[in-house]
């Protein structure tokens, strides 16, 4: 599961969680006085910023990011060729090659024709259909995350209640008994007294399970939350006291926020599709503290953001 964290960690949630916060920003005074008080305008801008930031999340996440984590599971899932992502496959990637085409339609003049809203051409219609079928996409995979959350959960229940019963189900399905680290098969038993036998205790193994997941969760959200922008956060504000590039205040807002934002869900959805669900689940947790987390260092970073770029100046 440490590859999937290493790429959690690295791969923010660049659009949906850095938009709901900069709309909001979007309303203050001091944020949309660079587009003459336009508190729409100022958000348009925000999102084309944001979905510009994109370009490079997509080409680091669908190179990278996907295969590290097809072999996730290697170490424990070695025969299993369904994960095995070679990166000889990356310039195959079907949303690396969607990544282009959008290039491509955005620079155009059919990017023009398929989404131009004023004046609209005899592409706009499939411009909009395009357009509804981009949307259930962030539902479904806040669904997908849900799901991996209830299942993990129950999952993680019965392995509970299976230990601490002492039982494991054989690969043949057939009844056995767990005594001391051995496996009894109770069908080839004939004489032996096995309930004279006292069964191990698994409740120091389960306590030392418990803290190893409580410690792994803890530097998991604390590095995506935590220190990952705050070494952002010292990058940027050194650089921008120095030289701005050129960027808007907006821009540089956004660039910040960016750095706050939680880990991506997409990470869930793919690790389904390489057929990795238990590691999903694994993660369907952590993910849920850090999002109800986010909120409140979200909101601590995104005010520190807004005072340096539009009060301190």
């Amino acid at each position: 599961m440490i590859p999937a964290m290493r790429v959690a960690i690295a791969q923010v949630n660049a659009l949906a969680v850095p938009l709901v916060l900069i709309d909001s920003l979007c309303e203050t005074s001091r944020v949309n006085y660079e587009f003459d008080s336009d508190s729409t305008d100022c958000k348009f801008d925000a999102a084309a910023k944001l979905n510009i930031f994109m370009i490079g999340w997509h080409t680091t996440f669908w190179s990278y990011g996907i295969a590290t984590l097809s072999r996730t599971d290697q170490l424990t899932n070695k025969n299993n060729a369904d994960v095995n992502f070679g990166y000889g496959n990356i310039l195959t990637q079907p949303n690396l090659l969607a990544l282009l085409l959008g290039l491509f339609v955005a620079i155009t003049p059919l990017g023009r024709l398929l989404f131009r809203e004023k004046k609209p051409s005899p592409l706009r219609p499939l411009g909009a259909a395009l357009q509804v079928l981009a949307w259930p996409m962030l539902a479904t995979t806040v669904l997908i995350t849900a799901a991996a959350l209830v299942h993990g959960h129950v999952r993680k229940q019965q392995r509970q209640g299976e230990e601490q019963c002492g039982i494991e189900l054989s690969p043949s399905s057939s009844p056995v008994r767990q005594q001391d680290n051995h496996i009894i098969n109770i069908d080839h038993i004939e004489d032996e007294r096995i309930h004279d036998v006292p069964i191990r205790n698994n409740d120091d193994d389960l306590d030392d399970t418990s803290n190893r997941y409580v410690a792994t969760m803890f530097w998991f959200i604390l590095s995506r939350l935590f220190f990952v922008p705050l070494v952002g956060y010292a990058l940027a504000y050194v650089t921008f006291q120095k030289r701005t590039f050129g960027l808007s205040k907006l821009a540089r807002l956004v660039i910040l926020m960016e750095f706050a934002a939680p880990s991506a869900q997409t990470i869930l959805t793919v690790l389904y599709a390489l057929g990795l669900g238990r590691v999903a689940e694994s993660l369907a947790p952590y993910y849920f503290i850090m999002y109800l987390s986010s909120i409140f260092t979200m909101t601590a970073f995104g005010a520190f953001a807004l005072y340096v770029i539009y009060y301190s100046s």
